[in-house]
């Protein structure tokens, strides 16, 4: 009798649990019929679904590479995180697999704060839950993304009109270099932190430049990888953009303002859109979409503005350069073809006397001071000419 009671109450158990993921009639019991070992159901959450503050297209190239159950958890966790949930149920995957989600997520949606894929997670039959950890409450996770995305809509609509991707794409980068100094601290892997509290480090770069990119609608995705100081390779993260069918490679970070002996600090374009081979002589590593492959191309700053130097134009190009700089803003900055005719300009316009011999037709207002700075790694020359 008791055997028939226990078959009795397992089979209306069983017809409760059809009728529920027939009908849709119980969410709950249907995440207690997948931890039990039930087959998990991509009609759980069918649609990524953007949350009512992300008016812009998102580029997921990461997203899109995923396998099926990976790309059901990506919107799972994506669509669950705004309110955050204690625990969200996800198909079972792999520790390997469930890191390249939260990698995805964190890389390709940098309006997404409180959250920096900082988590602990476990299986239970085919199903896993994620315990995800917040930097703070929901509410003020909501206040702060609405102020980075002001912010960002801000830089975004500071963009001439009728500009091109690549006049879009050099006023978003000279923004960020604008808003943010390089430092360490509260939100400085975050694109908050470069936008809003005007501080970060390479990761908040990164996300700055990723979310305004996406506003604008250029294509782009996050690289990580290393890059050389002076203590060797240390873990790095930048850009890679995509214009008129080539990728290019920007790190904004490296293009901040620094200063460098006399030389003022500047916004450099020495990485803005380069290629593979030329960020390879300081980055490593690289960890990238399959989809994006960077060969470089007519979109690199110097090649696209009249500054790079070969071995037969770079005193035409230097003196054209010059002539706008003392028009302007008094910089110059000029790319060499090679660090053997880097070397070579370097000795004959400041140990030959070569940069007073260019100077001398705009020396009829009086003399000139000029301050410069040379990067070997990229063959890269920066004047500064101040009248005295």
């Amino acid at each position: 009798m008791k055997k028939r009671k226990v078959w009795g109450c397992i089979a209306a158990f069983l017809a409760v649990l059809l009728l529920c993921c027939a009908c849709r009639v119980d969410r709950s019991v249907m995440l207690l019929y997948y931890s039990l070992g039930g087959p998990f159901s991509s009609r759980v959450s069918v649609k990524l679904t953007e949350p009512e503050y992300v008016e812009h297209a998102v580029c997921r190239m990461r997203y899109e590479e995923l396998g099926e159950n990976q790309r059901l958890a990506y919107r799972l966790v994506y669509n669950a995180i705004p309110s955050h949930p204690q625990k969200i149920l996800l198909p079972a995957l792999s520790e390997e697999e469930l890191t390249e989600v939260m990698a995805a997520l964190r890389w390709e949606n940098p309006q997404i704060l409180c959250f920096d894929a900082s988590y602990t997670f476990y299986t239970v039959g085919r199903a896993c839950w994620l315990l995800p950890e917040y930097a703070e409450s929901a509410e003020c996770c909501r206040a702060r993304t609405g102020a980075l995305l002001a912010r960002a809509k801000e830089i975004v609509n500071s963009i001439p009109e009728n500009a091109g991707c690549f006049e879009a794409e050099l006023c978003l980068h000279d923004a960020i270099c604008g808003a943010c100094d390089y430092a360490a601290g509260e939100w400085a892997n975050d694109a908050y932190g470069a936008l809003v509290n005007g501080h970060a480090v390479c990761g908040g770069y990164t996300a700055a430049a990723k979310l305004l990119f996406d506003m604008a609608g250029l294509t782009s995705a996050v690289v990580s990888g290393t890059a050389r100081d002076v203590s060797g390779q240390e873990s790095h993260i930048w850009n890679a953009v995509l214009l008129e069918d080539d990728w290019y490679y920007t790190d904004v970070t490296w293009d901040d303002p620094v200063a460098s002996g006399e030389v003022p600090a500047h916004v450099s374009r020495a990485y803005f859109n380069v290629s593979g081979a030329e960020l390879e002589k300081t980055h490593a590593g690289f960890t990238l979409p399959a989809g994006v492959q960077v060969t470089g191309g007519d979109e690199n700053y110097f090649i696209k503005n009249g500054l790079y130097c070969s071995e037969d134009n770079w005193r035409a190009v230097l003196e054209n350069a010059l002539c706008s700089a003392i028009g302007g803003s008094g910089e110059i900055e000029v790319k060499f073809a090679s660090l053997s005719l880097f070397r070579a300009a370097m000795q004959v316009l400041f140990s030959g006397g070569g940069l007073q011999t260019l100077l001398q037709p705009f020396l009829e207002n009086g003399p000139l001071k000029c301050t410069y700075s040379g990067n070997d790694d990229v063959c890269v020359l920066h004047i500064l000419l101040q009248s005295t």
